[in-house]
């Protein structure tokens, strides 16, 4: 009789044991979608043009001298403040960051200046998601963080959205083009070699006729020091 309960134990624990990893799957799911088309935040769209982005704005003169000088590898960087967006859409916006690659947006990101238009942070996650047409996140591992201080990451066919609320104070969402990000990616890494091998061309060829590794120089007590 104990050998058939022992048995009948066992078989439980398998089972449940079994359904770990489809759990992880239906979780790491919830967070991904086949979504291609990033959607639009205020107006502001993945691969848009700076032209593009100045007719958002209420004064587009400034944009030029508020964008950053081109880095390296292509990208540049702007604040617009909620005072240069157009009226219909500053309601509770702080500020919209954008980043250029090539002369094309390949992030916005959308501050808040506060929490008081969502009932909490699961109404912020579950609102918002709605309107990028994104999952809404279910199940317990669903956010990143704790105690208040979450973030829900999605990633989808061509871009990647980040919801985050840190105890409600400027809660933020953030849209990345993912081909882009591969694309700085690599540049850092060939500008790195290439950092690399100029430090080594740079470097000074020993003189005809000699060592290129000498040995050490004899010390007290080598059988290599020359005898006075």
């Amino acid at each position: 009789m104990q050998s058939i309960r022992f048995s009948m134990v066992a078989l439980i624990v398998l089972a449940c044991a079994s359904l770990v990893p489809a759990q992880g799957r239906q979780q790491r799911s919830a967070s991904s979608c086949a979504t291609r088309e990033a959607p639009g935040l205020l107006g502001f769209r993945l691969g848009m043009h700076p032209d593009e982005v100045k007719k958002s704005l209420v004064e587009g003169s400034l944009f030029d001298s508020r964008i950053s000088a081109a880095s390296t590898v292509g990208s540049s960087a702007v604040n617009i403040p909620a005072a240069d967006l157009k009226d219909e859409t500053i309601e509770g916006v702080e500020s919209v960051s954008l980043t250029f690659l090539d002369n094309r947006v390949s992030q916005i990101k959308v501050t808040y200046n506060s929490a008081s238009q969502w009932d909490g942070l699961q109404d912020f996650f579950a609102r918002e998601s709605a309107k990028l047409n994104l999952p809404k996140p279910s199940g317990p591992g669903a956010l990143q963080g704790s105690g208040g201080n979450e973030k829900y990451s999605v990633r989808c066919e061509g871009f990647t959205a980040v919801l985050a609320y840190a105890f409600g104070v400027s809660p933020n969402i953030v849209l990345s083009d993912t081909a882009a990000r591969q694309k700085v990616d690599k540049r850092r890494d060939d500008e790195a070699v290439e950092v690399r091998e100029t430090k080594t061309r740079s470097l000074p060829l020993p003189r005809r006729g000699t060592d290129p590794h000498p040995a050490p120089p004899p010390q007290p007590g080598d059988p290599r020091r020359e005898p006075y």
